[in-house]
């Protein structure tokens, strides 16, 4: 049976630009996450507090709680759909191991069905994976502060442990069911974003690993999305 998908957004009229009506191709953006609370929650809220006027975001869970699952779930709502434009597959990289190779590589391998004739854009959806490690709370974290210290598996796994590190000392409150996160900590999104890169820069510099994320990339696409000109 085909897995219907909820819709975050969707507006029910095209805004207005300058004195006209636009009028705009509807585009679809697809976001598959391993988390079924945090992810969802965040981006939901994002999505909705943006208003993005001509493209539809929609956003799933994997079936199962692990990288290539998240991978599969995202192919397999592709070829039910045929209209996604951009496909973003969210990936925690903590102890999945080979995991994460067998995710890449399914994506890499896949051929996708051409996008319906009736639409525009690019014949094929563009698909990419996004990781953070150990976790996405890598991302939250950078809305607070400067991150160089690694997470590491200690009595309690790597991701664990740094989702208790948010917790003491950024938001004594947070849990996987964190409701407000994002109308919280989005005054601090561009910082996280030049955080991100800073970051990834001195891991390479360093030639560490840990921590890591990609986050900041959709961040930055939905956020364009608001200013991208309608097609009249």
């Amino acid at each position: 049976m085909a897995r219907k998908m909820k819709e975050l957004i969707s507006p029910s009229a095209l805004k207005k630009r300058g004195s006209g009506k636009v009028k705009s191709e509807r585009k679809k953006t697809l976001i598959v996450c391993e988390g079924t609370e945090t992810e969802p929650t965040y981006f939901k809220d994002m999505v909705k507090d943006l208003k993005i006027a001509n493209t539809d975001v929609y956003i799933e869970p994997g079936r199962h709680s692990n990288p290539s699952s998240v991978v599969r779930t995202a192919i397999d709502l592709y070829e039910q759909d045929l209209e996604f434009e951009l496909i973003y597959c969210l990936i925690d990289t903590d102890e999945f191991g080979k995991d994460i190779d067998l995710a890449a590589s399914m994506l890499k391998e896949h051929t996708f069905s051409r996008r319906k004739k009736s639409l525009g854009g690019d014949r094929y959806p563009q698909a990419k994976i996004l990781r953070s490690d150990p976790c996405i709370e890598v991302w939250f974290l950078l809305h607070y502060e400067v991150l160089r210290r690694p997470f590491v598996k200690a009595n309690k796994s790597a991701a664990q442990n740094c989702k208790e590190y948010l917790k003491n000392t950024h938001l004594k409150d947070y849990s996987e069911k964190y409701s407000g996160l994002y109308s919280l900590i989005k005054k601090n999104g561009l910082k996280a974003c030049e955080e991100s890169a800073r970051l990834r820069a001195w891991l390479e510099k360093n030639d560490c690993i840990n921590p890591f994320t990609q986050i900041d990339e959709l961040y930055l696409d939905l956020h364009e999305k608001v200013f991208a000109p309608a097609k009249r």
